[in-house]
């Protein structure tokens, strides 16, 4: 009777908790991809421009007053002792951020600018999301990448990427703009969108390169299989032409007999 109560219980738990976790996976934005984002784009542009003294334009999608989650982010929760962490608008303890973003999406939206509508998650292709916030790979990503190191064939995606990347920096910092020195282009266009067009490409490379490895290993697999199988074929005659050997000499010896 115990443990069908448990049974019932855990049923239970698993049956409410599993659909709030979910209602993260199907926003339309997401908070951790948003952060990833977030450092990315302090990084490779936030950063460079506050060094240069030049200010971003007001449209830049990349400006702290449209990022949608940051008022959140920076002022709604903070990470308490054993790694937990703490909703600062309701006091309320969670073992995993996730499960305070989750809190924080259904009973804190209103703490949330109306006029930061933007969702920087929508900007991970040119930031390079897929590398992560480590500062080695950021950095080779804005420079290694710069030289044309790693380059590799052209893809339309590529191409892609490299246009989507100009034109948001272009929005950012018009052409017009006062101070807008070829050492800050360098620094931030070509290293920036050069960085996210190859990475594409070499992604696609990548991907190519590794079909022929695929099909060899498959190859080599049914190879190995054929030559099992025509052993074990050549292993099974042999006994049975032994066995059918020795059943006749028996029979012949006791004929003798």
């Amino acid at each position: 009777m115990i443990c069908l109560t448990l049974l019932l219980l855990a049923t239970a738990t698993h049956a409410t908790s599993t659909p709030m976790i979910d209602l993260l996976d199907k926003d339309s934005c997401s908070r951790q991809t948003s952060r990833t984002a977030r450092k990315l784009a302090h990084f490779h542009i936030i950063q460079p421009a506050i060094k240069a003294a030049i200010a971003m334009s007001t449209e830049c999608p990349f400006q702290p007053s449209l990022d949608q989650y940051l008022e959140h982010e920076t002022h709604g929760k903070v990470q308490t002792y054993r790694d937990y962490w703490q909703c600062t608008y309701s006091g309320k303890t969670f073992k995993t951020e996730r499960y305070l973003d989750l809190h924080l999406q259904r009973f804190w939206n209103n703490k949330m600018t109306a006029s930061a509508t933007e969702c920087l998650a929508n900007w991970c292709d040119v930031l390079g999301c897929h590398l992560g916030t480590d500062k080695e790979k950021m950095t080779a990503y804005s420079t290694t990448k710069r030289h044309g190191k790693g380059m590799s064939t052209n893809t339309e995606e590529g191409d892609r990427i490299e246009h989507k990347c100009r034109a948001v920096l272009h929005a950012c910092f018009p052409p017009s703009r006062d101070g807008l020195s070829h050492r800050f282009k360098d620094e931030v266009f070509d290293a920036l969108c050069l960085a996210s067009s190859r990475a594409e490409r070499d992604s696609k490379h990548s991907q190519h390169a590794m079909e022929p490895s695929r099909t060899s290993i498959r190859t080599y697999f049914w190879y190995a299989l054929v030559a099992l199988v025509t052993f074990a074929s050549v292993v099974f005659y042999t006994c049975y032409f032994l066995q059918r050997v020795g059943s006749r000499v028996d029979s012949d010896l006791k004929k003798k007999l």
